[in-house]
């Protein structure tokens, strides 16, 4: 993959690249599009060619696209399968919570067809609130984007006819042999198909090598090391391109004086009961819930004691009928903060388009909130207040931190490597998405990040444990 230049600030290309010169190889390597070189996906990967000994490597040249010596034409979806499609297929609808959107995404768009920047008068996604592949549907004169291993139930590329590829299909769009037999379930082959390098770029490779190293001529075109790849300026373009459209299409901030709509207005009132905390039901037993629309702003208590923590959630514009403040006021234990936002989802489902927190903020690799979190706590002795106090700022949210640091945020009585990670299994029980070494092995041991300033959403749950699911006493 391409981001391991940059991961980490470039300390691990680095390593790798010290790793092998220690050994005496110098590495030669370039990232190169599978679309460049007959395949009909746009698929950028990082080669390196080890050589020693003073042998040098020279990439080869594209194929297909503006790079082409030729000016031959990129590779798209439709043109590598053209002979297996039914001329009379008609449109399909696919099912699933968000499977009636596929056929209204243009071809070659995606979920960002569904947010307020590209004009959607109802948006369902806030902006690079999911991965790009989410909702993408092929545009059939364009080579697609990267085939993945493991597919989402909403993952694409979805054929522009609104289903999922063949495996057929899916063999062309990496440039495998129509009879090429794969073994296994049609996930496993999708597997293998998505972790695979498409067969045809893997030949360009492997004949520059026979030539460039062995000395076997291929009478293929080369380019050396100053060589610039023109889709690096073309992402520019395109970027400037969306921008544009977003600034077209979005709505404005402000157009004048705004008029406090009260025609929404309503009070309702509830209970939440938990057999666990991700069962959540609705019912007249359990902790009182009551949401409050009053003009534009929803107001949710939860609970009826002592306020113990206050969340004001406001937008940078009028979502759904013109809601811009969500305010959750919990009386509850820092143990029972999943309640809270569970109460600040309802309120977003009730009042807009917008499902769960993930669709207003974006994944913790790149979020993108349209929202900004205040948060009060009332409860100073409560640990678990005093953190999610921390995770309010994204500048919080993704730190590397030691575990001592867990100490001095919350109170935590942090005294050893066990205790910490004693603490950490009870936060994700909680549906806090506190992550370590043993979840994720690039975090350093006796550390953690915290990804979200919320909890997680019900759905998306993640693991207790990284050995065994072990009961947490509530």
């Amino acid at each position: 993959m391409r981001g391991i230049i940059s991961s980490n600030k470039g300390t691990d290309w680095r390593e790798i690249k010290a790793a092998f010169r220690a050994i005496g190889y110098e590495l030669n390597y370039k990232i190169l599009n599978a679309a460049d070189f007959g395949v009909a996906q746009k698929r950028e990967r990082l080669i390196m060619v080890g050589t020693r000994d003073g042998f040098r490597f020279d990439f080869p040249r594209p194929t297909h696209g503006p790079d082409s010596g030729a000016g031959i034409p990129h590779i798209g979806a439709l043109a590598a399968m053209a002979d297996i499609q039914d001329p009379n297929e008609p449109f399909h609808s696919y099912d699933g919570k968000y499977g009636h959107l596929l056929e209204q995404v243009p071809p070659g768009q995606n979920y960002h067809h569904f947010t307020i920047e590209m004009g959607y008068p109802n948006p369902i996604f806030a902006w690079r609130s999911r991965f790009s592949d989410f909702l993408y549907k092929a545009d059939p004169e364009e080579p697609v984007r990267t085939v993945v291993a493991k597919l989402g139930k909403y993952s694409g590329p979805f054929h522009w006819k609104n289903r999922r590829f063949t495996l057929d299909e899916m063999k062309r769009l990496q440039s495998f042999p129509d009879d090429y037999f794969i073994e296994g379930t049609m996930a496993q082959k999708l597997q293998q198909i998505g972790n695979s390098v498409p067969p045809v770029f893997a030949e360009r490779l492997a004949r520059a090598v026979l030539q460039s190293v062995f000395g076997i001529a291929q009478g293929m075109e080369t380019i050396d090391g100053e060589f610039k790849f023109s889709y690096d300026a073309a992402k520019g373009v395109r970027a400037r391109r969306t921008r544009a459209l977003r600034l077209e299409t979005a709505t404005p901030l402000f157009d004048g004086p705004v008029e406090v709509d009260h025609s929404n207005d309503y009070v309702l009132r509830t209970h939440f009961s938990y057999e666990s905390p991700s069962k959540l039901t609705f019912g007249n037993s359990g902790t009182p819930v009551e949401f409050t629309r009053d003009g534009d702003t929803c107001t949710v208590r939860v609970g009826s004691g002592t306020e113990t923590i206050r969340y004001e959630l406001t937008f940078d514009r009028p979502v759904g009928a013109g809601l811009s403040k969500i305010v959750c006021v919990s009386s509850l234990a820092g143990e029972r903060l999943y309640m809270a936002w569970d109460a600040v989802e309802e309120a977003l489902k009730r009042n807009t388009s917008f499902q769960t927190m993930f669709d207003i903020y974006g994944h913790f690799t790149e979020p993108h909130p349209i929202f900004t979190l205040a948060t009060t706590v009332y409860d100073q002795q409560d640990p678990l207040l005093l953190l999610s106090k921390h995770c309010s700022k994204p500048a919080n949210c993704r730190q590397v931190l030691h575990y001592r640091d867990l100490e001095r945020i919350s109170g935590l009585p942090v005294e050893d490597s066990e205790t910490f990670l004693t603490y950490v299994k009870y936060m994700r029980a909680l549906r806090l998405d506190v992550r370590v070494h043993q979840t994720n092995p690039r975090i350093p041991e006796d550390h953690f990040t915290m990804n979200y300033p919320f909890t997680l959403s019900r759905s998306r749950q993640v693991a207790v444990t990284w050995t065994e699911k072990e009961a947490v006493v509530m």
